[in-house]
C-alpha cells in the first residue's frame, strides 16, 4: 500500500502546474496572422451580474489607407445600461481600419446614444488623421498630427485592447508604455500596464485557462486575462464593476481537407492528456484490484464503465439544462442568491453518476455470478472506465490548454473518485441493504459538492487552485478511507 500511495503521488506531480510555464507571448507578426481575413469575435459585458451588450468584431477585409496596406474591423458595440436601471444605450457600428502592423488608419462609423445618432469619418493622411463628425446632424472638420506608428484604443472596444498587446507581445515582469489615440475623442492619451503573471486561472465557472494577467494602470485601472496565443478572455473594470467575456471566436471556414487537417491536429494535441488520464487510472485501480487484473470480468466491467457513462448525456446532461433554463438563470435575472439554486446542477449530477455506477455494479455481478469477495474489485473497474471517460469527454469539450494543468489535475483526482466510488459500493453491495444506501449517499453528496464548488470560484469567494487541491485531497481522503475498511475486512476474516 505505501509503494501505491507513493506512485500516486508521484503521478500526481505529472498534472501539477508549473513544469512547463510560458511566461513569454512573442509580438504577432501582423494583423493577418493574429486575426485572419473573416474570423468574428465576441464578446459579453457584464455590470453587476447582469449582461448589458456585447461587441461583434470582424475581419471583413483588406484596406489600403494613403498607400499603407491595412484591414478593415467591422465593429458592432450595443451597451444598454437601462438593464441595470441607469438611463443610457449606446450603439456603434461601423469600420476601423488598421496597418498590418496594428497602427491607426482611421474610422468609418455611427454612433448613437440614446437614440441621438451621429457620423465619424476620418482616414491617416500622411503624418496627420483628417476627416469629420458630425453634430446634431452638421458636419464639422477634424484635422490633428497623429504620428505614423500610433495604436488607437477605446474604452468599450476589447478588441483594440486584445490587438494593441498582442501586437507589443507579452512577458511578465514587463512594464508597457506608450501614447494612444482615442478615436471618438480625437485625443492621445497614455496607456500604461504592467504584465503581472503567467498562471492558470479560473476566467468563468466554464473556462480555465493559462493567462497572462496583464494589470492595466492608465488610461483607466482594469485587469485583462490573455492567453498564449494573444486572445482576451476577460476584462476587469473594478471601478464600473464591469466584467468583459470572450464568449466566441469564428474562425474563417476552411476547406474539407483543411479541417479534416485540423481535425487530426487537434487530436492529436489531446492524446498525451487521455494517456495521463488512462496512466492516473490505471494508478488508481491498484490499490482495489489485487489478483483481479487476471479475471475476465474485471475487463468486461470496464467495458460496463465506459458503456454507462455515454449514458449521463442522455440523462445528466439533459436534467441540467432543464435546470439551469428553468431555475438558475431566473434567479440570476431577479437577482436571488445563487448559493441556494447553484447546487441544483450538482446534485443533478451527483445523483445520476452514483445511481449509473450502483446499477452497472449490481448487474454485472448479478450477470457474471460474482462472489462477494470480488465485487471490490469489480466496482473499482467500472469506476475507472466511468472516470477516463469522463476526463476524456470533458477534455474534448472544454481543453485544459496544456499537457500540465490545474483543470488536469482536477480531472485526474475524480477519476481516483470514480474509482474509490466504485470500489466503496463493491464493497457494501455484499453486505446490509442500509449501509449500501448510506455509503452511496455519501458518494452522491460527495460528487455533487465537486461539481458545486466552481460556483464559489465564480463569486470570488476561492480561487481556483484551493478548488483544485481540495478536490484532490477529499479524493486521496475517501481511498484512505476504503483502504482502511478493506484492511478491516481481511483483518477479520
Amino acid at each position: 500500500m505505501k509503494k501505491q500511495i507513493f506512485v500516486l503521488l508521484l503521478a500526481s506531480l505529472f498534472v501539477c502546474p508549473g513544469l512547463v510555464a510560458q511566461r513569454v507571448l512573442d509580438k504577432a507578426p501582423s494583423v493577418e496572422k493574429f486575426r485572419p481575413i473573416g474570423e468574428v469575435r465576441l464578446w459579453t459585458f457584464v455590470v453587476k451580474d447582469s449582461a448589458i451588450g456585447r461587441l461583434i468584431s470582424t475581419v471583413s477585409g483588406r484596406k489600403k489607407v494613403d498607400g499603407i496596406d491595412g484591414v478593415t474591423l467591422t465593429e458592432q458595440l450595443n451597451l444598454d445600461y437601462n438593464m441595470i436601471g441607469s438611463p443610457m444605450k449606446i450603439e456603434i457600428e461601423g469600420d476601423h481600419f488598421v496597418s498590418l502592423n496594428g497602427y491607426y488608419l482611421g474610422d468609418k462609423r455611427t454612433i448613437t446614444v440614446n437614440e441621438q445618432t451621429e457620423k465619424q469619418e476620418v482616414e491617416r493622411d500622411g503624418d496627420r488623421i483628417e476627416g469629420y463628425f458630425t453634430r446634431a446632424g452638421k458636419k464639422n472638420d477634424q484635422e490633428m498630427a497623429c504620428p505614423e506608428a500610433t495604436f488607437a484604443i477605446e474604452n468599450n472596444f476589447p478588441d483594440q485592447y486584445e490587438l494593441f498587446f498582442a501586437m507589443h507581445g507579452l512577458q511578465v515582469g514587463q512594464t508597457i508604455e506608450d501614447s494612444v489615440l482615442e478615436p471618438q475623442t480625437m485625443l492621445m492619451t497614455h496607456i500604461k500596464a504592467v504584465v503581472e503573471d503567467f498562471s492558470y486561472t479560473q476566467i468563468h465557472s466554464r473556462l480555465s485557462d493559462s493567462v497572462f494577467l496583464v494589470n492595466v494602470l492608465e488610461p483607466q485601472p482594469m485587469d485583462l486575462f490573455i492567453t498564449k496565443d494573444g486572445s482576451l478572455l476577460k476584462m476587469d473594470i473594478p471601478g464600473t464593476r464591469t466584467k468583459v467575456y470572450l464568449d466566441a471566436v469564428r474562425r474563417p471556414q476552411a476547406s474539407a481537407a483543411q479541417q479534416q487537417k485540423l481535425s487530426w491536429s487537434k487530436l492529436a494535441g489531446l492524446v498525451p492528456n487521455y494517456i495521463l488520464f488512462v496512466v492516473f487510472g490505471f494508478i488508481s485501480v491498484l490499490f482495489f484490484i489485487g489478483s483481479g487484473y487476471r479475471w475476465r470480468s474485471s475487463y468486461l466491467a470496464l467495458i460496463a464503465g465506459v458503456v454507462v457513462f455515454w449514458l449521463i448525456l442522455f440523462t445528466q446532461v439533459p436534467l441540467q439544462r432543464y435546470l439551469v433554463q428553468r431555475f438558475l438563470l431566473p434567479a440570476i435575472k431577479s437577482g436571488d442568491s445563487l448559493y441556494l439554486l447553484g447546487i441544483l446542477p450538482g446534485l443533478a449530477a451527483g445523483v445520476i453518476q452514483e445511481a449509473l455506477k450502483l446499477l452497472s455494479i449490481f448487474a454485472t455481478a448479478r450477470l457474471l455470478k460474482l462472489r462477494s469477495n470480488q465485487l471490490v474489485a469489480i466496482g473499482a473497474m467500472v469506476g475507472v472506465g466511468f472516470g477516463i471517460m469522463e476526463g476524456c469527454y470533458l477534455e474534448s469539450m472544454v481543453p485544459t490548454g496544456g499537457q500540465f494543468s490545474w483543470n488536469l489535475l482536477e480531472r485526474a483526482f475524480l477519476i481516483l473518485f470514480h474509482v474509490t466510488s466504485g470500489g466503496l459500493i463493491g464493497y457494501f453491495l455484499s453486505g446490509r441493504t442500509w449501509k449500501l444506501i448510506v455509503v452511496a449517499l455519501g458518494l452522491t453528496v460527495c460528487n455533487a459538492t465537486f461539481r458545486y464548488v466552481p460556483l464559489f470560484v465564480q463569486q470570488e469567494v476561492v480561487n481556483v487552485q484551493v478548488m483544485h487541491l481540495a478536490i484532490a485531497f477529499v479524493s486521496v481522503g475517501l481511498l484512505l478511507v476504503a483502504m482502511l475498511l478493506m484492511k478491516r475486512r481481511k483483518t477479520a476474516a
